[in-house]
């Protein structure tokens, strides 16, 4: 819902840039929401960028002390940033634009996958609860196990996906 309503946005922003000029300067300008509206687009973009940037790096110097809802904050806050920076990226430089968002994807495919095994490991031990066949409470097991060691190395990966992340810097 966010991504349609920034699509809208670019495309209201490009339309009245063309319809008042190259700087996208408004003849007149009635109201704050008419002044945002009025800005340049690279400013407008830039803005929302880093905003989205900071609220990442925020949370993310956090990581190592954060519990699972706080993980999949900082992955829901990296997802935006990153279908953000994608889709305002036609007005950047590509390469730099690509190497942002690649950092991104890694950040939220470790934690993504994090997510998913540590989801599947409160649920096997969820379904181990009450059964008392043994070869069923051992495959709930061996899936339960295979679920905590997926969601252990996918967090030891994190300080260098996230390091890898830091040392792109920002593209606009």
């Amino acid at each position: 819902q966010e991504r349609r309503g920034q699509e809208r946005g670019l495309r209201s922003a490009l339309i009245r840039q063309q319809r008042d000029g190259e700087t996208g300067v408004a003849s007149q300008v009635n109201s704050t929401r008419d002044c945002r509206r009025a800005e340049p687009l690279a400013q407008f973009t830039a803005e929302v960028l880093s905003r989205r940037h900071r609220k990442v790096v925020k949370r993310g110097r956090r990581r190592a002390e954060l519990d699972p809802p706080g993980l999949h904050r900082l992955r829901i806050e990296i997802k935006k940033l990153r279908y953000a920076a994608e889709f305002f990226s036609s007005l950047y430089e590509r390469k730099a634009v690509r190497s942002y968002t690649a950092a991104l994807a890694a950040l939220q495919e470790l934690l993504g996958t994090w997510n998913d095994a540590a989801t599947g490991e409160r649920l096997c031990e969820a379904l181990r609860e009450g059964h008392d066949d043994a070869a069923y409470r051992e495959a709930v097991g061996a899936v339960r196990g295979w679920a905590a060691a997926t969601a252990h190395d996918h967090l030891e990966q994190l300080p260098q996906a996230w390091k890898r992340f830091r040392a792109v810097g920002t593209f606009w």
